[in-house]
């Protein structure tokens, strides 16, 4: 029987009830990355669920949340860029501007 392995988040960050979720997707031009915004909450019968409607509390948490997963993308395409740069400049590093 085959395994099915489920997609899983490049990262999440957490501030109080908001969570951005940061999905990655390989393309051939490098890596390309969507976020996802919620707000995290137990429902009458105790379960946690999530939703896209923010309250006023959240607005601050979901910006502070926001801002990260920018860093977080800048980052990781920043890294991949330079992963990329020697087979761009013929095997060796690249130029130091």
């Amino acid at each position: 029987m085959p395994q099915e392995t489920a997609n899983k988040p490049a990262h999440e960050i957490k501030f109080g009830a908001v969570k951005v979720t940061i999905w990655q997707n390989e393309t051939k031009h490098g890596p390309r990355f969507n976020t996802v915004l919620a707000r995290l909450y137990k429902n009458g019968d105790g379960k946690w669920q999530t939703t896209d409607s923010l309250g006023r509390d959240d607005l601050l948490a979901a910006a502070m949340a926001l801002q990260r997963a920018f860093e977080w993308v800048h980052q990781a395409e920043e890294n991949a860029r330079v992963q990329d740069a020697p087979s761009r400049w013929c095997g060796g590093p690249p130029p130091n501007y």
